[in-house]
């Protein structure tokens, strides 16, 4: 989920764009050891702990954050 592009949490259809999307995504992750739409305060919880309404909240947060962020702003 978070190096999933935003076509994916937005419901588009998939393509070869996405793939090198998430690609990019994970190089700037390597390169910086960040991104900015990742929540720094849930690094120590365990996935399978959290609830189902956090995740959704989780996942729109995310959501609305890479749909907004430019390649600028990852950058």
């Amino acid at each position: 989920m978070i190096f999933a592009s935003k076509n994916a949490f937005n419901m588009v259809t998939q393509s070869r764009r996405d793939d090198l999307i998430s690609l990019c995504y994970f190089m700037i992750y390597l390169v910086d050891g960040d991104l900015a739409f990742l929540d720094k305060d849930d690094s120590n919880s365990d996935e399978r702990a959290i609830s189902p309404e956090k995740q959704l909240e989780e996942f729109n947060k995310m959501k609305k954050m890479k749909n907004e962020y430019t390649p600028d702003l990852l950058c």
